[in-house]
């Protein structure tokens, strides 16, 4: 969702304030809701009492800077998380955002492509087929935080996977795993 036309975000450039977070600094700069949730800030941070170049050194001191080259965005339903996983192959990173109610920041995670442990899609469904639950786990060398889930569906109900939708997400799950498999084999 665009909302802002014309405006690009100072980080990675572009205009996603989907996750209905993100602002303007106090120069007018847009910072998009991805890279707000990668930086971690919180909330209660107001964009607009610092500067681009505070923004953009914060950045580079952290080591967050971040382009992506693909973006893949899971299931959104209104009510549930939303998971989006963006790659950047030219500093060799991708980033993992999780959204719960009404778009607001839960967490985010930027790895390096090297961090990648191993990989596997989980599924779970009270008949074969059907389905409440697809994720991907994912096993990264960090002690911190050792596993992440990138969550396509995590419903209360069950969904059929012959309908529109499951085929749908089904597509995302797949472009995720070979986009994972691209990363790793690159690493061996």
């Amino acid at each position: 969702m665009k909302l802002f036309k014309g405006k690009a975000c100072l980080i990675c450039g572009e205009n996603n304030m989907s996750a209905g977070i993100g602002g303007f600094t106090k120069d007018g700069k847009l910072l998009c809701g991805f890279c707000f949730g990668a930086a971690n800030f919180g909330k209660d941070t107001k964009l607009q009492t610092h500067s681009s170049k505070q923004i953009v050194e914060y950045f580079e001191e952290n080591e967050l800077d971040f382009s992506p080259t693909k973006d893949i965005q899971t299931f959104l339903h209104p009510g549930l998380k939303q998971t989006v996983c963006q790659f950047d192959d030219e500093r060799k990173r991708w980033r993992l955002t999780t959204y719960g109610k009404a778009g607001h920041n839960q967490e985010a995670w930027l790895f390096d492509y090297e961090d990648i442990a191993s990989f596997k899609m989980l599924q779970h469904g009270k008949y074969e087929a059907n389905c409440d639950r697809l994720r991907i786990e994912v096993e990264v060398h960090d002690m911190n935080v050792p596993v992440v889930y990138i969550t396509f569906i995590d419903t209360p109900f069950d969904i059929s996977k012959k309908s529109k939708r499951y085929l749908k997400i089904e597509d995302a799950v797949n472009e995720c795993l070979a986009e994972l498999r691209r990363i790793t084999s690159i690493q061996t």
